[in-house]
């Protein structure tokens, strides 16, 4: 809601943010609404270093790939040239896990935060079955007589 002095935007939450016109002509605004809807967010899973990369990769990418908000941004073009409909990425090496990074697109913003919750349980289930842990961190004691 635009008024002469301030505009009200709502958030996710529902909560209403009042902000100055002076401060709206000076400032960037995202608005992932305008024009092209679609949206993608980042899929960070991390994996042992002793897990099979390539099943756990593609298990996330059937995952990405069946779920009920996958939205396939690929042209027609991409397409013919094989490109991936789910990009996942080895993101870094870290200390404890290999980090994978998945690109989930979605038609909408709203889709996101149920789409990437789905998606978490699911990874959990599916590299449980596979035997693909997902490392945590622990301590080795060793008790010297």
């Amino acid at each position: 809601d635009i008024t002469l002095r301030h505009t009200v935007i709502k958030t996710f939450e529902n909560s209403r943010l009042l902000i100055p016109n002076s401060i709206m002509n000076k400032e960037v605004i995202e608005n992932t609404n305008f024009g092209d809807e679609t949206v993608c967010n980042f899929l960070d899973v991390s994996v042992a270093y002793d897990a099979d990369v390539d099943k756990a990769i593609e298990i996330i990418q059937e995952l990405v790939r069946g779920h009920k908000f996958f939205y396939d941004y690929r042209s027609a073009e991409d397409k013919s040239e094989g490109k991936p409909d789910v990009i996942v990425r080895v993101r870094a090496l870290g200390a404890t896990s290999v980090d994978l990074r998945a690109n989930v697109w979605k038609k909408t913003i709203g889709e996101n935060f149920e789409m990437c919750s789905d998606l978490r349980r699911e990874v959990l289930k599916k590299f449980s079955e596979a035997g693909i842990e997902i490392p945590y961190p622990y301590t080795n004691v060793i008790v010297k007589q």
